[in-house]
């Protein structure tokens, strides 16, 4: 609202003085609607008044090539978005810039691109920036002057004297632990990110290799449907989503078990009920503010114990499946053959879908609730269309999976799109790509 006083948007009381012939740009917070109509990014700045005509010299001053001019808004990352609504209010020559949350929507990449664009602007054209934000690492390491309001003014001055934690309570009403965010400690939640994807996409691809038959291939699915209901209370406690899935899908598994040993119901009849209760049940309780860290994951908040705990239990998943490889593919075969070489088949049919259950807790926080079954089934299928023998396809299937959650992720980080179905879409490009190869 301050920003739009300042504009005389809105009305206000006092005064506001401008030196006379100030020229004045602003970023707006969000624009809701642009998106949606068939705008080319020099279409959109054929609106503005008092534009340079040279849009693409405009444009690479924010680092975006003459190609972008020609594309339309709506597909823009939300990165290059907001470089060209920065270059929009460039375009008029200002001596003053207005930003409103600068960096809201953008990737936690495409943050530090902004704010370096910011500094570099303010350094080489001397230019006056007022930014509303609530960063506070940005207002710590790149401004001069703080106002800090809360429906008032609390306090200003110099940002080292001013942020200080008696007036950040004030400020916030309660005790504020400052933490300054550093590039370096972006790099490694990327690479944090990086060896978890790989790690559980490796594990779930070696574990779906296991499925020889569509009927195991349907378990992966509805147990990842019955995640929702704990991700959902996770996310109203602020827990991690991981630990809020897996009673939920160990209670899956329980009920998946003790069904078909006591009915033997057709596996779709026990998919549609797991996969309705869960989805209804989650939506009882999600906060749909949270919706698509539930539904497709967040690999990007990965910590160092996050990791930790994916990379331990996917080794141990890997080390458990190796060592029961030959029984559960002769189970997977066949139960009555391969219960005629004394296997214990119940036992392993928990084994296995115990199996699923981990690899399906620690995908959620990948791929979220509706997409772990990909993470299983994508890549083996995959790995089947060219391996010729089973060693080649379990192989097969681990490097695909592992392969697809790498580039998932550093796709993410280049276009801000979300991580979890960028990682599917990869794994269904690999079975694309070798299904001509299929005999």
């Amino acid at each position: 609202m301050l920003l739009r006083a300042l504009l005389a948007v809105l009305p206000y009381e006092g005064s506001i003085k401008w030196k006379k012939g100030t020229r004045i740009g602003y970023v707006p917070q969000r624009l809701p609607y642009i998106r949606d109509i068939p705008l080319t990014v020099q279409d959109f700045f054929a609106l503005k008044r008092g534009a340079g005509p040279d849009v693409d010299e405009i444009l690479y001053t924010v680092g975006l090539g003459k190609a972008v001019g020609k594309k339309l808004i709506g597909d823009l990352s939300s990165g290059q978005f907001q470089r060209v609504l920065i270059a929009w209010a460039l375009s008029g020559d200002p001596d003053v810039l207005l930003f409103d949350e600068p960096t809201t929507g953008v990737d936690v990449g495409g943050e530090e691109t902004v704010y370096a664009l910011l500094s570099k602007l303010h350094q080489e054209r001397n230019l006056a920036m007022l930014i509303v934000t609530h960063d506070l690492a940005v207002v710590h390491r790149l401004s001069t002057m703080v106002l800090c309001l809360s429906k008032q003014p609390i306090c200003q001055g110099p940002p080292l004297s001013t942020l200080t934690p008696e007036n950040l309570e004030r400020l916030y009403g309660t005790e504020v632990e400052f933490y300054e965010h550093k590039h370096g400690q972006r790099m490694n939640a990327f690479l944090l990110s990086l060896v978890s994807a790989a790690f559980i996409g490796g594990s779930a691809a070696y574990l779906g290799s296991l499925m020889l038959s569509r009927r195991m291939a349907l378990v992966a699915g509805p147990l990842g449907h019955l995640t929702l209901p704990g991700i959902a209370l996770a996310l109203l406690w602020g827990v991690d989503v991981s630990l809020g899935a897996f009673p939920f899908v160990i209670l899956g598994v329980v009920l998946i078990w003790l069904i078909e040993m006591r009915t033997k119901p057709p596996m779709e009849a026990v998919t549609a009920v797991v996969f309705a209760s869960g989805v209804a049940i989650a939506f009882l309780f999600l906060p749909i503010d949270q919706a698509e860290a539930a539904l497709v994951g967040d690999i990007s908040k990965a910590g160092v114990g996050d990791t930790l705990l994916s990379v331990v239990a996917s080794l141990a998943i890997v080390a458990t499946v190796k060592c029961t490889y030959k029984n559960l593919i002769l189970r997977n075969i066949s139960e009555d053959l391969a219960a005629s070489e004394g296997i214990n088949v119940e036992r392993y049919n928990l084994i296995y879908l115990f199996l699923i259950a981990i690899i399906v807790a620690l995908g959620v926080k990948m791929v979220g609730g509706l997409l772990t079954a990909a993470l299983v089934a994508i890549p083996a299928a995959a790995a089947r269309n060219v391996g010729r023998n089973l060693r080649q396809y379990t192989l097969g299937a681990m490097a695909i999976g592992i392969a697809s959650a790498v580039l998932g992720v550093v796709l993410f980080q280049v276009t801000g799109l979300p991580a979890g179905p960028l990682i599917v879409l990869v794994s269904t490009a690999f079975f694309l790509v070798t299904l001509p190869f299929a005999r």
